[in-house]
């Protein structure tokens, strides 16, 4: 959707809409008129909607099919033809309040709410169809209420928001509470993100042991089909997989590095209402290249430091009235 003096696209698996209101003398150089300038429109596939000072909204399906509807003031549609997109000569209908019309196959129709069993002609002469239901009021996006790991806690805290649920050498393993522990890598900082564990140390845990870590996060008044959730990771010593709801996420190639960068990750579907569920594997194992050099003497053994750091954020559409 294209407008002069601004550019908005809006994606939509069946089609796109977009809703404007549009205050004349705020943008107009001659505050005697009642028109802007320069005037404010909206370019389709089919159609040119131009703005005479309104509130309105413009739907445009994956056909092509233009439809527009007026809330308050006026506005211009004009069919547009041809493969350069030009303006057609006499085609075009000027919509006032509580109007709507359809462009398609290059002919333009005023809709009409038609009394039941009833055929309906418009003031164009064209069989009438029933007016769209159009959301007037713009789809506004919200943040996800997420928690970082160990944010606003103190090493040897139990993190309420991050549970170890699962490890693979213990099949009757209990969730408990993460924990924070020392830095592993990069030091935490408690106001952003910190490293969590079985415990505060960092422990020493068994290597060639997958260790699962989860949060959970609540849909409350939004739509979960909207939703994006970002994230990214360091961890001791490598992220073997990343489930949202069961599901698994693309994990990005990270090896097992020194745990000095954070890898990232996303995910655009896979949400539900209510209660969504995040878990995330660590695979524990000694990182041969720096403790050849280093040599602690737990490299000596079958055990090594294991800890996890997550930063998330994310938003979706929120569907409360009014917020």
């Amino acid at each position: 959707v294209e407008g002069k003096g601004s550019r908005s696209k809006v994606q939509g698996s069946r089609s796109a809409s977009l809703t404007t209101s549009h205050q004349p003398l705020a943008t107009n150089s001659n505050p005697q008129s009642l028109i802007p300038n320069p005037l404010f429109s909206i370019r389709t596939p089919t159609a040119l909607v131009t703005d005479l000072g309104t509130e309105f909204g413009v739907e445009v399906s994956e056909g092509g099919t233009t439809t527009s509807r007026v809330f308050r003031g006026s506005v211009k549609v004009l069919v547009l033809g041809g493969t350069a997109g030009l303006p057609s000569s006499g085609r075009e209908v000027v919509l006032g309040e509580n109007e709507s019309a359809r462009v398609q196959h290059g002919r333009v129709a005023l809709l009409a709410r038609p009394a039941v069993g009833e055929a309906t002609e418009n003031t164009a002469g064209q069989a009438g169809s029933a007016t769209p239901a159009f959301v007037r009021r713009m789809p506004k996006w919200v943040p996800i209420k997420l928690f970082n790991t160990g944010i606003g806690l103190k090493e040897g805290d139990e993190d309420p928001h991050w549970q170890l649920v699962a490890r693979s050498d213990a099949p009757d393993f209990q969730p408990q509470p993460a924990v924070v522990t020392a830095a592993l890598g990069p030091a935490g900082k408690p106001e952003q993100s910190q490293w969590i564990s079985t415990a505060d140390g960092p422990p020493i845990l068994p290597n060639n042991v997958t260790y699962t870590f989860r949060t959970t996060f609540e849909f409350t008044d939004a739509l979960p089909g909207t939703a994006v959730l970002r994230g990214r990771f360091i961890a001791d010593n490598h992220v073997m997989a990343i489930r949202l709801n069961g599901k698994q996420l693309d994990v990005p190639e990270h090896g097992d590095c020194f745990f000095d960068q954070f890898s990232e990750f996303s995910a655009a579907k896979g949400f539900v209402p209510g209660t969504n569920t995040l878990e995330i594997d660590v695979y524990n194992d000694v990182m041969e290249v720096y403790y050849s050099v280093v040599r602690p003497l737990w490299a000596l053994s079958d055990s090594s430091p294991m800890g996890l750091r997550v930063e998330l954020s994310g938003s979706v559409v929120s569907e409360k009235k009014g917020g």
